[in-house]
């Protein structure tokens, strides 16, 4: 795995290392970084400077044909407690 692609850290809320999934198509610039439930669909592009995190609230879903464009950051809020529990203000 390039060291810009990087597993779930293992957290209180994130009791399992989860792995980027993407497509051979895509491509990842080398300055972005991608880490966690982060799917990535076909022909689709991230660009310099992109943050994709899906450590804390996960999945993210990049869909076929989309572009990223440089220096966004994506990272959710945790959605569930430890519990699976929902958390409503999330």
């Amino acid at each position: 795995m390039p060291e810009n692609i990087e597993h779930t850290p293992l957290t209180s809320w994130n009791p399992e290392m989860k792995a980027p999934s993407i497509d051979d198509s895509a491509y990842i610039h080398p300055q972005a970084i991608v880490i966690g439930d982060v799917t990535i669909g076909k022909r689709v592009m991230v660009s310099p400077f992109v943050s994709i995190r899906a450590d804390e609230g996960s999945p993210i879903h990049i869909d076929d044909d989309s572009n990223v464009q440089d220096g966004v950051i994506m990272h959710g809020m945790k959605t569930i407690d430890i519990k699976g529990n929902p958390i409503k203000a999330n």
